[in-house]
């Protein structure tokens, strides 16, 4: 395919500009991109091999937009999903950590206690000793699934969103719904 095919682009047909951008501004994103736009671009954008050459909106002639409002509102949207998925892998990160302090923690404290009992001269039944360290390693379990794995998926969202940001947006003006027979 050559890199100005038309099939690369994602096309967003509507009939009137309201349907793209709303009056007023969207709390999570700091965009008037209407959510449910921004949540479609995303879909498409994702059951794609690879990501379009660019977005082309078509607008009957009677409606006015420009392509550089229409890059400002997609480019605050995406920044603020893709803030949203940073905050979230640091807060992973962050429980992860956490966790896994609490979890070490134990991990001494359980595992100390043969020792301690033998320092005094007793000792621990081998079921309660075995028991402890089982204990320990089920108690270390979710904060090194945290820190290995869960955080990974949102680095996906990011990387896409960053990609996504870059997206460059064509207005095109189609035939007018209203005007057709």
């Amino acid at each position: 395919m050559k890199p100005d095919d038309p099939h690369l682009d994602l096309e967003l047909c509507l009939e009137r500009r309201g349907q793209l951008l709303s009056d007023e501004i969207q709390l999570l994103t700091g965009s008037r991109l209407r959510f449910e736009v921004g949540e479609w671009i995303e879909r498409e954008c994702s059951q794609r091999r690879q990501l379009p050459q660019a977005l082309v909106i078509v607008l009957p002639p009677s409606e006015t937009l420009t392509a550089r409002e229409c890059q400002a509102e997609l480019l605050k949207h995406f920044i603020a999903r893709r803030r949203q998925h940073e905050m979230a892998r640091a807060e992973t990160v962050r429980k992860g950590i956490g966790s896994a302090k609490i979890g070490f923690l134990l991990w001494v404290l359980l595992l100390s206690f043969p020792g301690i009992a033998q320092h005094f001269g007793k000792s621990l039944p081998e079921f309660l000793s075995e028991g402890f360290t089982v204990l320990v390693w089920v108690a270390l379990w979710r904060p090194a699934e945290e820190l290995i794995y869960d955080w990974y998926p949102h680095v996906r969202e990011i990387r896409r969103y960053s990609r996504l940001e870059k997206l460059p947006v064509r207005i095109r003006f189609g035939p007018d719904p209203e005007r057709a027979v």
